[in-house]
C-alpha cells in the first residue's frame, strides 16, 4: 500500500504541472483553479489504481 500511495502523491504533483506545461506549449490561457483541482484529483486516483505491483514473483532459470 505504501508504493501505491508514492505514486498517487506523485501523480498529484505531476498531473497539474504537465496540464500547465501542455496550455503553455499549445499557447493557450492558463488553467484556472478548478481544472488544476480537478487533474490533482485525477492524478491522485490514477496513481492509486495504476501503481506497479510489488507482488511480482521472480523465477530463477
Amino acid at each position: 500500500m505504501r508504493n501505491r500511495l508514492i505514486w498517487a502523491s506523485a501523480a498529484t504533483i505531476l498531473y497539474p504541472i504537465v496540464w500547465i506545461l501542455l496550455s503553455l506549449l499549445l499557447k493557450g490561457e492558463p488553467p484556472n483553479w478548478i481544472a488544476l483541482a480537478g487533474s490533482a484529483t485525477g492524478g491522485f486516483l490514477s496513481g492509486l489504481l495504476i501503481a506497479p505491483s510489488q507482488n511480482r514473483r521472480s523465477k530463477d532459470l
